[in-house]
């Protein structure tokens, strides 16, 4: 009877726009595609800098997020990558071939992922058990509208039970990307008294992102306004400000 591996599953999500990502012995190059009218299909290339061959599996699949930034997929016929199964030899280095119909192009960005999966060895008699850890990596695709335009704004900022709250919503056609979110607790004269920051990531088409901050307990009382920026590598930053007024922090 063959004895079945336990398996473990390593997600990496790629981020950036140009260069290579390596997880597991697996270089996926680039990280990023982007499909337009004009070119509206890609090469992803995929090499085995392991020591052993490796079979992978290839899909890809419809990308949303929750207004906490968790990714939901959902099965999609929009785009077809082809290969889906391959086996690289150690070094071996193959292309696979992304591409989507012009009619799915529209004026909204659309947004996908690409998953090369590694798929585990045949069992063979005699195996013991043991936790073998699959390389997943996952590279964005997107669909470019016709005339990309980017927006952003933070909406309905304000203080809800000690905590202040807003949502960074994306008001253009295609996907934004902050380098960072900031808050700033001030006093009375606007000095800064606390503040908070997050790390940017990814406000897909027609959605927002919410933000939650806690107001530092030790300095609450003396807090008179919140101030409230998302940062973008082009473009102006989104800003707001929240008064607060006395009393707020008393129990």
């Amino acid at each position: 009877m063959r004895t079945p591996y336990q398996i473990a599953s390593a997600l990496l999500g790629a981020m950036l726009w140009t260069g290579a990502v390596s997880a597991g012995g697996l270089q996926v190059t680039p990280i990023l595609v982007e499909l337009t009218h004009s070119q509206s299909n890609a090469i992803i290339t995929v090499k085995n800098e392991g020591a052993t061959p490796i079979r992978y599996q290839a899909s890809v699949v419809g990308w949303s997020q929750d207004e906490g930034g968790q990714m939901k997929f959902a099965p999609t016929r929009d785009l077809v990558l082809f290969p889906q199964l391959l086996t690289l030899q150690p070094g071996e280095q193959r292309n696979l071939r992304v591409g989507a119909a012009s009619d799915k192009f529209g004026t909204l960005e659309k947004s996908y992922r690409a998953f090369i999966e590694e798929l585990p060895p045949a069992e063979k008699a005699g195996d013991r058990p043991a936790v073998r850890v699959l390389t997943r990596v996952s590279i964005p695709v997107f669909l470019e509208p016709g005339h990309p335009m980017s927006a952003a704004r933070i909406e309905a900022p304000r203080v809800e039970g000690k905590k202040l709250v807003f949502r960074l919503r994306n008001m253009g056609n295609v996907r934004m990307r902050p380098t960072e979110v900031v808050a700033e607790a001030r006093s009375a004269d606007r000095k800064a008294i606390a503040r908070q920051s997050w790390d940017g990531w990814y406000v897909l088409v027609a959605d927002d992102r919410f933000y939650e901050w806690p107001l530092p307990k030790e300095a609450c009382g003396e807090v008179r306004s919140l101030y409230v920026e998302a940062r973008f590598e082009q473009g102006e930053p989104a800003r707001a400000t929240v008064e607060v007024p006395r009393g707020t922090c008393t129990p």
